[in-house]
């Protein structure tokens, strides 16, 4: 059947869909879904773009010769490759995770890599955050500001002002080891801490929840644009962390992208269609997405088998619409 081999295209509305007009060829919106009709023959046809050429944005239609993209052969859909992400205008795929020193575009690449780090303008490298001093791939906390700094030679002299500091030579300076921040106002090296553990500052909360996370009335929490999900490594499985909710419409590869911050997967509302994240039930501009949306669409289903199946039993036993020969 013709109609089992046609290109799916989503769309919002019939502005979406003028992309594919062409002088015998009209398309409308329907039901989230571009559809495509040849006025000569009056039969549904194949939604095919008016001009051909080569796609230059991430999301868009192949072929694509964006540098680190791919075409997705399936969807013809253009994504950046595994690893990389989209600029915000989409023209590029750039590296998700960028380690300290090298180039870098936006500050959520820093921290992607090394906690308390940005991306600093006048260099466009990952760098460490005023207070903080790289050593090797971390940034790691200073006991106190410069001109106060705890002075040091060897490793001991360190302990002497408390624990869970160590001595960095390259500026001769105590600092906090790995896992520890500065309290404010104080000396002293604080542990990291995750959700709903008491804290004294929000560093503390971000060590080990990502810069999503906030210290507030004394414990550790998400701010409200995040969500506690559970990050996904063999190293350590059951981490939580902070990660930023998703909106509808924003640009994604697979399922995984569109987190919404349910920790259980069958309670994810979104879902990976074309290149966006949209909602799993109900129309995708809808936002947010929510269960109770899902329900109303369910039960709308039900009711509707329901009262068709109810019609059909009233008119089998009154014989209507049939004739006895």
């Amino acid at each position: 059947m013709m109609s089992d081999e046609l290109m799916e295209v989503s769309c919002i509305d019939d502005d979406q869909c003028v992309y594919y007009e062409a002088e015998d060829i009209n398309s409308i919106c329907l039901n989230g879904i571009c559809h495509c009709h040849n006025n000569k023959t009056n039969m549904k046809t194949f939604c095919k773009p008016k001009t051909l050429r080569r796609n230059n944005i991430i999301g868009g239609n192949c072929p694509c010769k964006i540098p680190d993209a791919k075409c997705n052969l399936l969807e013809n859909i253009c994504y950046c490759i595994e690893d990389y992400v989209p600029t915000k205008d989409r023209r590029r795929c750039i590296p998700k995770e960028v380690p300290l020193g090298e180039i870098c575009a936006t500050d959520e690449q820093c921290l992607a890599s090394s906690i308390f780090s940005h991306c600093a303008n006048n260099t466009n490298r990952c760098t460490c955050n005023d207070d903080f001093q790289r050593k090797g791939t971390t940034c790691l906390a200073k006991t106190a500001p410069k001109v106060l700094g705890l002075k040091c030679t060897v490793e001991n002299n360190c302990t002497e002002h408390g624990s869970h500091k160590i001595c960095l030579q390259d500026i001769d300076e105590c600092v906090c080891e790995q896992g520890y921040v500065r309290a404010n106002g104080s000396k002293d090296c604080l542990p990291g801490k995750t959700i709903g553990e008491n804290c004294l500052v929000t560093q503390q909360c971000n060590i080990k929840m990502g810069p999503g996370a906030v210290c507030e009335n004394g414990k550790c929490r998400c701010e409200e644009e995040y969500a506690v999900v559970k990050k996904q490594s063999d190293a350590s499985p059951t981490e939580l962390i902070c990660e930023r909710l998703v909106q509808i419409g924003q640009y994604c590869s697979h399922h995984g992208h569109c987190h919404n911050g349910h920790l259980i997967e069958k309670e994810q509302l979104l879902q990976c269609e074309h290149g966006e994240c949209v909602c799993r039930f109900g129309n995708k501009n809808q936002e947010p997405c929510s269960t109770s949306m899902a329900n109303r669409v369910m039960a709308y289903n039900i009711c509707s088998w329901l009262m068709l199946a109810a019609a059909v039993f009233h008119c089998l036993a009154l014989g209507c619409g049939f004739r006895k020969y």
